[in-house]
């Protein structure tokens, strides 16, 4: 089974939410699509430009993933602005 089959099969059956969400380091701020699935976290870039005739093309470039079981998620106060923020160590 190739691997873009194996992962395809993973997401229909273990996706619990998907979203766009913006990263923070330091003072840059980056634009995410995330995935969340059943102990595992992947943040993509998602391609934008390619469009077909039904609408924009669910494309994404795989950018980082973290393993849930190896993460302390500590939460934040939400600010003017932004919610639902959270830290990753």
């Amino acid at each position: 089974m190739s691997c873009v089959r194996c992962c395809a099969a993973v997401y229909f059956l273990l996706s619990i939410a998907e979203g766009a969400l913006q990263k923070v380091v330091g003072r840059r701020l980056t634009d995410r699509y995330v995935f969340l699935f059943d102990g595992l976290i992947v943040l993509t870039k998602q391609n934008k430009s390619r469009i077909s005739v039904t609408g924009p093309v669910g494309d994404y470039k795989l950018k980082e993933k973290y393993h849930v079981r190896l993460l302390d998620i500590t939460d934040r106060d939400d600010t003017d602005g932004r919610c639902f923020l959270f830290i990753l160590l």
